[in-house]
């Protein structure tokens, strides 16, 4: 409504399509065809424009489907990439990880030596380190 106590005709036109909506959702199925019948339509033609917006958004839903798998399966298999290219001694327990650091103590620095209390991934910092530096193989043994 606007401020001077009228109605809008669009307020008016929006009711109007509101009430036209609830009648053709309440009638039942022979009442519609009946309905489209007295106003000329062509049901077969209808029923067949019908079934081609229902395949078309049928196969829409089919190729974003499609899509996400796609993407899916494009980030899994980048997911192999990384771990196929990490080394393995990342994938040892943290205990076997430790070991291999005190086995190693002497080759690191007096900061590294102490790393009693380090994080799984301060310890996987550490053996990238050793790896990158020929300390240790990929596996964790000493070169």
């Amino acid at each position: 409504m606007s401020g001077n106590g009228k109605r809008h005709p669009r307020d008016q036109i929006d009711r109007l399509a509101d009430a036209h909506a609830e009648d053709i959702i309440t009638m039942s199925d022979e009442e519609f065809l009946a309905e489209l019948k007295e106003d000329g339509q062509d049901l077969k033609r209808l029923t067949a424009q019908g079934r081609a917006a229902i395949s078309k958004a049928d196969a829409a839903h089919d190729k974003g489907k499609l899509f996400a798998l796609r993407e899916s399966y494009k980030k899994m298999l980048a997911e192999q990439a990384v771990a196929a290219r990490r080394p393995k001694v990342l994938e040892l327990s943290l205990s076997e990880k430790r070991r291999i650091l005190e086995f190693n103590a002497s080759r690191l620095t007096l900061a590294a030596r102490h790393g009693d209390n380090a994080s799984e991934n301060d310890v996987d910092g550490l053996l990238e380190d050793m790896i990158e530096l020929g300390v240790i193989n990929e596996e964790g043994r000493t070169k």
